[in-house]
């Protein structure tokens, strides 16, 4: 609870957990008063027409000149006299081969001409973000500065412009106070500054209007719409003519009405708010929008006009749920970036934020967190149209205590200009006053103008449950909560939101390396999540950490970030997590293990996860074999109901597809006729096997195979079929320790060729026999060999049967290796030109893309002419498939883990096959050593050592478990050579 002043905060603070209510008071002075008075910001609304000017915007990207050395500001010069360069704006400059010494500026250069048409129009230039200091100098005249990590601003070049050739000149200052407070240098690993998003210039009238304010509500019942136009002018006249008209532009990727629903004609003072009747409402799942039309007259004479989407949504707090138009709200989304491969955090073009988005969009993403500062204009636009909730970040991160008054400043100037710029959008569904920052009184300044300026829109501190819980803002936020988090917020006090809720694999490098199943097995995780928040009030959602990959290219430089931790890497190509995003994230989901058919009707079962839709203004398709169909079903929002289609299925499989009415799939299902858990494996062959012993060895033939055993080892030497020799021993048994948490936190894997990081598949060694025996069993023979690895023991027990099948059981004692292990099993080394792996597996989806490493059944190559591990370079960007990137141990399909495998099969050139029987409960992964193609089947497998993504995960419990208490852990190996 928190009562407002104009420069006071009584804050409530809770001193033990929240649920007992016990709260102490506290009065907070502000500095609000003088801020929000020093803080003049003006975000001018792009005008489509000005009287007399036939194009009233020209943008400036493109070709400029640059140099990294301006160690004086000159008076009245138009051009320094330095070494110019040319770059490419907007983008980094050290993606453009170009590092400025920290503090000291670097100078930017553009020639440009005014079309005629604009000399009676004022001139004004606007700044997507320039990182993050500026001055700006125009024909030699000083016209302004500004100071702002990734936030827009303008200034007004009509006093300082020529008739003929203008030069401007962009002071920079590389890592200013504002990109200190951001961080923004520290999280993308390299230095950031320049002119990171797009700069134009703007033609407006003499009188035009410089603000304007959408403030769409609704009432109560959702019946009448009250649209408020906030219209500030600048210029001479006071209260001219205006006119307004109000269309519908209806929800993108369907037919749009352009219907007028209103028109106003009125003085400036005198315009009264805007009622819509029965209006359609704005939300992530059906994002209708109206346009406004705003023209400004001057003599009766139309002079400007300003056009604005704008839509009707209502957004509250009611005790621990938030509601979206009288429904609660679920949140599943992304913390996303301004990433690009060679332009670093710069936006190129409007093209590449579109794709963005709509690859969010396609995904079924309803929420993106603009970590950790303010987007694009345009992105904004985009969240409008398509349907994504937003919520809007300054540019604040890791902020501690040192507070000055041009520090606090500068805060508070961010957050206000981010509120002044994006609160029309209806897309925006909370402000967030910073990333992982120690409360300071210096916040309630923010919070403060948040709630005298948009009190409809909620704020959250990220993340205040872990900083100290902050009952003044309205919505909790927890990063990384782990299992038990989710169960200590499922009932919480007030809304809560994960913003950062499951991390990528990312820091543990070396496991990545070795193994990208970690990057499949993660979908297990998400879905958990998923499920878990679903059906907890209070836990209105999650965002992933994190969309794209931070990885750049500069050029001249190594590659630099932070990392791979995104769901598609900085080419926006899907990697493995994409997919498990999608199906988490469908707000239809089949629930079903199998169809009912019967007669002319076939039933599945569904969950309708939407907040607001009915699954009757969905298409579902259905398949089956050659016959396929639409359905509808009549489903309410978070409620569960059966299927029913008009067809008795003749296959053994049954897809339905899930179709948003705006032309994309939400997820498709493949149910089977049968469902079981249990994939019962073959059984060894009753028959006589042929043995040869002597003093040093056993030669078995089992048809056309041969196997030698040393009596002297207790190993398998060797495995021949036909006299060619398929396996190479000796039996390879594997405990593979978890690497340590936050490996190299800076590591980018293009780039390891001096740390000590790399693959981590040793077997285990420094074996010594104990004993062994062979006996006859009605199934062929049995060698049963003791011995240790080290200060382990263990017992092998080989048993193989006339039908070509070896089946290998074991009982290894790890308790003196530890707890830390990610992968228990055994496997064998094969001639490298068996280099082509096969599988058929038990799996979390039942449908995935068919590049998917983690999919149901494939065929993987060991390496695929896209495959390289030579990365220093300046990449190329890839048009293959994430499966097919690789390293020297084997693309990413061919090494990655295979979970719940029923077979598998190694292939040669020739098409021979080494196969592999299980039963859905072990795993299979392959590797490319300089001589051989190991692999191992792992009884056990985990998700590795991801420190963000097990926090407070409790993940030994999985091991514990697995292993007896003495220590001992068993598993098996089955193979035939068929």
């Amino acid at each position: 609870m928190i009562t407002y002043h104009r420069h006071k905060c009584i804050i409530f603070f809770y001193t033990s957990h929240p649920n007992d209510s016990i709260f102490t008071f506290k009065t907070v002075e502000t500095l609000y008063p003088i801020l929000n008075k020093e803080s003049k910001i003006i975000h001018t609304p792009t005008p489509i027409y000005v009287k007399g000017t036939s194009q009233p915007t020209i943008s400036l990207n493109g070709d400029w000149l640059f140099t990294k050395n301006m160690e004086d500001i000159p008076n009245g010069i138009s051009k320094p006299d330095f070494e110019w360069e040319p770059i490419s704006v907007p983008t980094e400059w050290y993606m453009e081969s170009f590092q400025v010494e920290s503090g000291k500026w670097a100078g930017y250069y553009k020639e440009f001409e005014l079309p005629i048409d604009w000399e009676n129009q004022k001139t004004l230039i606007r700044f997507g973000a320039v990182e993050s200091e500026c001055r700006i100098y125009l024909n030699g005249k000083y016209v302004g500065e500004h100071t702002g990590s990734m936030t827009q601003f303008e200034k007004d070049l009509t006093h300082f412009l020529l008739p003929a050739k203008n030069q401007l000149l962009i002071y920079v200052r590389s890592e200013s106070l504002a990109s200190e407070i951001s961080k923004i240098s520290h999280y993308a690993k390299h230095q950031v500054g320049g002119i990171l998003r797009g700069v134009e210039l703007i033609a407006v009238p003499q009188t035009h209007i410089n603000d304007l304010y959408c403030e769409a509500q609704l009432s109560d019942d959702l019946g009448q719409g009250i649209l408020n136009t906030h219209i500030s002018l600048s210029g001479k006249q006071k209260n001219p003519k205006i006119e307004i008209v109000v269309m519908e532009r209806g929800i993108e990727g369907l037919p749009i009405a352009g219907k007028e629903v209103y028109r106003q004609e009125n003085r400036l003072n005198q315009l009264s708010p805007i009622i819509i009747n029965a209006p359609r409402l704005w939300h992530a799942e059906t994002p209708f929008l109206y346009t406004i039309e705003i023209s400004l007259f001057e003599n009766n004479k139309k002079t400007e006009v300003i056009k604005r989407n704008f839509g009707f949504r209502k957004i509250e707090i009611k005790e621990n749920i938030l509601y979206v138009n009288n429904l609660p709200v679920k949140l599943r989304g992304v913390a996303r970036h301004d990433i690009s491969a060679y332009d670093g955090r710069a936006i190129k073009d409007t093209a590449s934020l579109r794709r963005d988005i709509e690859q969010l969009r396609n995904a079924n993403c309803n929420y993106i967190r603009t970590s950790h500062y303010p987007p694009d204009s345009y992105m904004l636009d985009l969240c409008d149209r398509y349907g994504i909730f937003v919520e809007g970040e300054a540019p604040v991160c890791w902020e501690s205590g040192k507070d000055s008054y041009e520090r606090i400043s500068q805060i508070f100037y961010s957050f206000k200009s981010m509120v002044i710029r994006d609160r029309s959008h209806p897309c925006i569904l909370l402000w967030s006053l910073g990333n992982e920052s120690e409360w300071k009184p210096k916040f309630y300044n923010s919070l403060l103008l948040a709630k005298e300026l948009t009190p409809n829109i909620p704020v959250k501190f990220s993340h205040s449950e872990t900083h100290g819980i902050i009952k003044a803002t309205d919505i909790g936020a927890k990063h990384y909560p782990g299992w038990k988090g989710l169960m200590a917020f499922e009932n919480y006090f007030r809304p809560i939101i994960f913003g950062e809720a499951l991390h990528l694999n990312c820091y543990n490098t070396s496991e990545n390396i070795t193994d990208p199943g970690l990057r499949d097995m993660w979908g297990d995780y998400l879905k958990y999540f998923v499920d878990f928040i679903q059906e907890s009030p209070s836990i209105t959602g999650l965002g992933i950490w994190g969309c794209t990959d931070e990885m750049y290219y500069p050029k001249g430089n190594k590659p630099c970030g932070y990392g791979p931790w995104g769901v598609v890497d900085g080419f926006r190509r899907e990697k493995p997590e994409f997919w498990h995003m999608k199906m988490s994230y469908s707000p239809i989901i089949v629930t079903s293990k199998h169809f009912q058919s019967s007669n002319n009707e076939t039933l599945v079962s569904l969950e309708n996860r939407y907040n607001t839709q009915n699954t009757n203004q969905i298409e579902i398709l259905w398949k089956d074999m050659n016959r396929q169909g639409t359905v509808e079903v009549d489903i309410a929002p978070g409620m569960q109901g059966s299927l029913h289609i008009p067809h008795c299925v003749k296959g053994d499989t049954l897809t339905i597809t899930m179709r948003d009415r705006r032309g994309f799939d939400l997820s498709t299902w493949k149910v089977p006729r049968n469902y079981s858990p249990y994939y019962p494996m073959p059984e060894l062959a009753k028959g006589d096997v042929k043995v040869i012993s002597t003093d040093s060895s056993y030669q078995i033939t089992s048809k056309d195979i041969q196997y030698t055993f040393s009596r002297t080892s207790g190993t398998l030497v060797s495995i021949k079929k036909k006299g060619e020799k398929i396996i190479t021993g000796p039996v390879n048994m594997y405990a593979i320790p978890h690497l340590k948490e936050n490996e190299v936190i800076d590591y980018i894997p293009q780039e390891r060729s001096e740390k000590e990081i790399g693959f981590t598949s040793s077997p285990l060694t420094d074996w010594t026999l104990e004993s062994e025996y062979l006996t006859h069993t009605e199934k062929g023979i049995s060698i049963t060999i003791h011995g240790k690895y080290g200060v382990n023991p263990v017992e092998l027990v080989y048993s193989i049967d006339n039908e070509k099948r070896l089946r290998i059981d074991y009982v290894l004692n790890i308790f003196k290796i530890g707890n830390g292990i990610r992968q228990i099993g055994i496997g064998f080394n094969l001639p490298k030109k068996y280099n082509t792996l096969g599988w058929k597996r038990k799996s979390l989806w039942s449908t995935y893309p068919d590049d998917h490493i983690g999919r149901t059944e494939g065929i993987a190559k060991a390496f695929y002419p896209e495959t390289s591990s030579k990365y220093l370079k300046r990449r190329d960007i890839p048009k293959h498939s994430f499966s097919k990137d690789g390293n020297e141990y084997g693309s990413n399909d061919f090494r990655s883990t295979k979970q719940h495998i029923i077979t598998g099969n190694f292939i040669n050139e020739r098409g021979d096959t080494i196969n592999i029987e299980s039963n859905g409960k072990q795993h299979l992964r392959a590797w490319i050593l300089p001589e051989y193609v190991s692999f191992l089947i792992a009884n056990y497998s985990d998700s590795g050592n991801e420190f963000y993504l097990n926090y407070d995960a409790n993940r030994t419990k999985y091991l514990d478990a697995y292993i007896a208490e003495d220590g001992d852990v068993a598993g098996w190996i089955q193979m035939n050579f068929k």
